[in-house]
């Protein structure tokens, strides 16, 4: 939510009443039994708790669907690497991305450069995500004129917490109830050294926040899962009679409440770990929360998957807000446009391009161009006090300067 949304001439606020994270939905009955793709031991040393676990294994793993049983007429994979929009490829591509730039928590800006203010979009670790886009896009599907994902047509979703919710006897993902893994998105074996501006291995020093894990002995960057787009706002004016207030904020707590949030009809689950297993007596203890899920209709199982995923999820900084800067999100259109450019889209529809190495370049280019038409728009001095209040990046202490010489004694 832009400034101008949040507040206008200090009378207005936007209070978020709800929050819906991007998730890894994983097929692994489908995978299994269609396509004979083994689902690693989560027991085996060094892995994470979730599979595929990095960009180039989810890649590995569509790659494997579409090699085994693409559709004849349309080469595309029968089971696709889904989200809820076909324009989700940008949402992915901020996850990439981030998971490439921002290693250093959410201070840390992925789009701009917080000291020098130049544009992150034009360096090996920019290709490197684009790369990645490139391999994904063709698997990617989007569900943008129904309410939910159909799972029957996926290998693997990233999609909100509707997706959840709709593995439910209401619901057309009836059948997928107790079946599928829910994790956070994979994680970035190489990142950005802001110092050199050259893409490495991840490292103790450059992979120092709370996304920061290790696979297999080796430092990984885990991707932020905010789902922009996902959020749902309330609006009041201060001019609201205080009465008034009360009520409004009464309607907030209801709309928030567990009973609402975990109702078949309601596409959002709660956003708070501790509103999905809360334990209520005389359920076992083992058993949190089992109760009033049941009641609902849902399978424990897939609460306790969703829960354990959005707590790995919100314990992680998400995505820096730099692309909020001048007022608009500008700076961020202008990524979305070239990536669109590059690896194209059904809508609006946009040709994908050839992929050649010139291709890539164009999209860097075009890329860090609408970048700096927006710092240079604002103001050099304007762009950094925006760019520091929304991330809340603060300088290093510059070191003090070093004390000058003692004077020589004079000469006897």
């Amino acid at each position: 939510m832009t400034v101008e949304h949040a507040l206008l001439l200090a009378q207005v606020i936007g209070i978020p009443i709800v929050q819906s994270p991007l998730i890894m939905y994983v097929n692994w009955p489908l995978l299994t039994s269609m396509y004979n793709i083994s689902r690693l031991s989560l027991k085996e040393f060094g892995r994470l708790s979730f599979y595929p676990d990095t960009w180039q294994e989810l890649a590995a793993v569509m790659h494997q669907v579409n090699a085994t049983a693409s559709d004849p007429i349309t080469g595309k994979p029968r089971h696709a690497l889904c989200m809820p929009s076909e324009t989700g490829s940008t949402f992915l591509f901020t996850a990439v991305l981030t998971s490439i730039m921002q290693t250093g928590g959410t201070s840390q800006g992925w789009l701009y450069d917080p000291l020098t203010l130049e544009p992150l979009t034009n360096n090996t670790a920019m290709l490197k995500a684009l790369e990645m886009m490139w391999e994904l896009s063709p698997f990617l599907r989007g569900f943008d004129a129904s309410s939910t994902i159909d799972m029957s047509q996926c290998a693997i979703a990233l999609a909100p917490s509707s997706l959840f919710k709709s593995l439910h006897p209401l619901y057309s993902n009836a059948q997928f109830m107790g079946q599928l893994t829910m994790s956070p998105l994979p994680a970035s074996t190489d990142v950005l050294d802001r110092k050199t501006m050259q893409l490495v291995p991840c490292t103790a020093q450059l992979c120092n926040s709370q996304r920061a894990t290790k696979l297999g002995g080796q430092l990984v960057n885990l991707a932020p899962t905010s789902h922009r787009g996902a959020a749902s706002f309330l609006g009041m004016t201060t001019l609201v009679p205080p009465k008034l207030r009360t009520a409004v904020y009464n309607l907030i707590a209801y709309i928030c409440s567990p009973g609402v949030s975990k109702s078949p009809l309601n596409p959002f689950a709660p956003f708070r770990p501790s509103g999905l297993l809360a334990y209520a007596f005389p359920e076992p203890e083992t058993t949190p929360g089992i109760s009033s899920w049941s009641r609902q209709g849902y399978n424990y199982t897939d609460v306790v998957s969703y829960s354990t995923a959005l707590e790995q999820v919100v314990a992680m900084p998400f995505v820096a807000d730099d692309f909020k800067v001048a007022d608009s999100l500008g700076s961020l259109y202008y990524g979305q446009n070239a990536l669109l450019t590059l690896v194209g889209c059904k809508m609006p529809l946009v040709p994908r391009s050839a992929g050649s190495p010139a291709d890539f370049a164009a999209a860097m280019n075009s890329m860090t161009a609408g970048l700096r038409a927006v710092r240079d728009s604002l103001g050099a001095a304007a762009l950094r006090e925006q760019l520091w209040g929304t991330t809340g990046f603060v300088p290093p202490t510059q070191p003090p300067p070093p004390t000058p010489p003692s004077p020589s004694p004079p000469l006897a």
